[in-house]
């Protein structure tokens, strides 16, 4: 029983470690048209019933080649949101996407989601457009007698070996490592450079889930715990109106039995949080129009 459930943590944890490459990014100021590929090769990767490719962006100068992700996950970078917040059709949910692209001279990989939506536009015919409609959500709020947070803290990249570069749109620096506790073994992955900070996700001995995010805003963890999972997530946008400033340690903590693990609520109200249903104008993507094949390269 306790290898099964370890192994169905496990796939939880994967779901939110992807998640945690994905965020929302505001776009840089600029005064001028935006950036846009000088030359661009884009190919549909339809190799992959049977496998998950690494999904890697790799620049090199002025080249960049961006691999193995869903068209929707491009989309959600281009347009700097998140891919839970995207109505679009279901294909782009499976086709993976292969870019070998040349920059402007001077553009930076802070402009790639620029560059990427006028790809969209050009190679896709994609159209889309914003909504802002009020919808059901979780107000995050602080409960009776007050929050209890713990000051952040610095993550201790000594404690694993051989950090290295992940894929993705951010500059993120990842490390793996295995440890027996007893006779069961405990998966861990560290993280810094992402969207939310400093983080430490973990599969404990008896299969359950512990996310440890070492410099986190409220804004952020309300981010975090708004992305949908099989099980045990809120499957609401979260909102943030606890009215706290500042960067704090949380570790959130699940537990999972057979296939179902339990919500957020438990480690919020440890922490003197707790979430109460509400509604509030949730932003989200609309994809109008999409071509299933892209253009001539």
């Amino acid at each position: 029983m306790v290898r099964y459930r370890a192994l169905f943590a496990l796939q939880v944890l994967l779901g939110l470690i992807a998640a945690q490459a994905s965020p929302a990014q505001s776009p840089p100021a600029s005064s001028g048209p935006e950036p846009k590929f000088e030359v661009a090769s884009v190919h549909l990767d339809k190799a992959i019933a049977d496998r998950i490719p690494a999904a890697t962006v790799t620049l090199s100068g002025a080249r960049a080649s961006i691999s193995g992700f869903t068209v929707k996950a491009i989309i959600a970078a281009a347009y700097r949101t998140e891919i839970y917040l995207i109505a679009a059709p279901d294909w782009t949910t499976q086709a993976r996407v292969a870019i070998q692209a040349l920059m402007p001279e001077g553009a930076t990989k802070d402009q790639l989601p620029e560059m990427l939506k006028a790809l969209l536009a050009e190679r896709f015919h994609l159209v889309a457009h914003r909504t802002a409609l009020e919808e059901p959500v979780f107000a995050l709020v602080t409960a009776k007698g007050g929050s209890k947070l713990a000051p952040p803290r610095d993550l201790d990249q000594t404690t694993c070996s051989g950090w290295s570069d992940q894929s993705g749109f951010d500059d993120i620096q990842g490390c793996n490592s295995v440890r027996q506790d007893g006779s069961n073994t405990v998966r861990t992955q560290l993280s810094v450079g992402g969207p939310n900070g400093p983080v430490r996700f973990e599969v404990t001995s008896d299969g359950d889930l512990r996310e440890e995010f070492l410099k986190m805003t409220m804004a952020q963890l309300a981010r975090r715990m708004s992305v949908p999972c099989a099980q045990g997530c809120f499957n609401l946008p979260v909102v943030d109106r606890t009215g706290i400033a500042g960067a704090w340690h949380f570790v959130l903590e699940r537990t999972c039995v057979a296939s179902n693990c339990d919500t957020y609520a438990s480690s919020l109200e440890r922490i003197g949080l707790k979430v109460e249903k509400t509604t509030a104008p949730v932003e989200r993507l609309v994809i109008d129009h999409a071509d299933t094949t892209p253009a001539e390269n």
